[in-house]
């Protein structure tokens, strides 16, 4: 499910609700010196509850409720400076909109993920999509995401150049599909690629599009082969 192999060998929810609270009073609260611890742990609850998500700070901000948009930066910084949560940014070639545009937030781990939310829902296909990410970043990938007309979840990015791109769905179904395989195409055609990867629960096929081809693949096999 994530970075904790403790958890998937004894599966004791204790176990993560105790790293996690280690990592946030130890490694941020204590060395950061946070004085409203409060506020932070509604912001570390609210990113873990919208993982997968687009954020704004300033929305978070007013949302939960907390008076500058930079402490909510801050907080996330600290999250991501003890290797909790991620940001992804969205492609573009120019740095500056990279880092002014809205990211998108991954967490370390799905099993404290669920501990550490306000939500209770399974939503499996975002679980699924977390665990694509942090799979792709163990594998020390340059990763964003793109988003024009349709969003595509993952782009590769190597020496300046876009050399991937993956689409994260749980499964293929009629109301999906057409939207998922645009937000594929776009970014294929936009980069200059030939081949795109859909991954799914379980599903298996090749779709050939004109000169593009599209692979869905299962999570297993995803997961399982080298990259």
């Amino acid at each position: 499910s994530g970075g904790f192999p403790d958890f998937i060998k004894y599966k004791d929810e204790e176990f993560l609700k105790r790293t996690y609270e280690d990592v946030v009073y130890k490694d941020i609260i204590t060395r950061f010196g946070i004085k409203e611890v409060v506020a932070f742990r509604k912001v570390s609850s609210f990113v873990f509850s919208n993982f997968t998500k687009k954020i704004a700070y300033t929305k978070i901000a007013n949302n939960l409720e907390i008076k500058s948009p930079v402490s909510v930066r801050d907080y996330i910084g600290f999250l991501q400076e003890s290797y909790l949560v991620f940001e992804l940014f969205r492609y573009d070639y120019s740095l500056k909109k990279q880092f002014v545009s809205d990211k998108k937030i991954y967490v370390i781990d799905n099993g404290m993920r669920n501990i550490v939310s306000f939500s209770f829902s399974e939503e499996k296909g975002r679980l699924l999509e977390n665990l694509i990410y942090i799979e792709l970043k163990r594998r020390g990938h340059n990763i964003f995401f793109d988003k024009g007309k349709n969003e595509c979840d993952f782009l590769i990015e190597e020496k300046g150049k876009i050399i991937e791109a993956i689409q994260v769905c749980y499964f293929l179904n009629e109301e999906n599909k057409e939207r998922e395989v645009a937000g594929l195409m776009e970014s294929l055609k936009k980069n200059n690629l030939k081949r795109g990867t859909i991954v799914t629960y379980a599903d298996e096929e090749e779709i050939n599009y004109d000169d593009f081809t599209i692979n869905i693949v299962s999570a297993v096999n995803f997961l399982t082969t080298k990259n």
